[in-house]
């Protein structure tokens, strides 16, 4: 009788822990999956700031292609906490070039809406 109340103890002292230590992991899947998109976009934020060096070349493809990367950087640091967000929330694939796709459709939907506008 004591060997089987003690066993009905522990199994609900595991069934306890166990629920408690799997919401954890669940939080902490969601913000390993929040830093590592920020770090893609703090990526391609980079490679777009690189780009922008390319402003003062002779090649007029170039200084637009610079002139572009430039309104990409302005647009991906003033919303980056909001597409964070949408991708987690659309649960979006997090590979790189997935990542760097779904960038560059929100950034022309943005400015193809903006030239709408005016």
């Amino acid at each position: 009788m004591k060997i089987r109340f003690v066993f009905i103890v522990l199994m609900l002292v595991f069934f306890m822990l166990f629920t408690v230590s799997s919401t954890t992991a669940e939080t902490d899947i969601g913000s390993v999956k929040r830093m590592l998109v920020a770090y893609l976009i703090d990526n391609y934020i980079q490679r777009c700031q690189s780009k922008c060096k390319l402003s003062d070349s002779r090649s007029k493809n170039l200084r637009k292609a610079a002139a572009l990367a430039e309104l990409k950087v302005e647009y991906l640091k003033a919303n980056k906490n909001e597409l964070i967000g949408q991708m987690l929330e659309t649960e979006q694939s997090i590979k790189k070039y997935k990542v760097h796709y779904y960038l560059n459709a929100r950034f022309f939907n943005y400015y193809k809406s903006k030239s709408n506008l005016q």
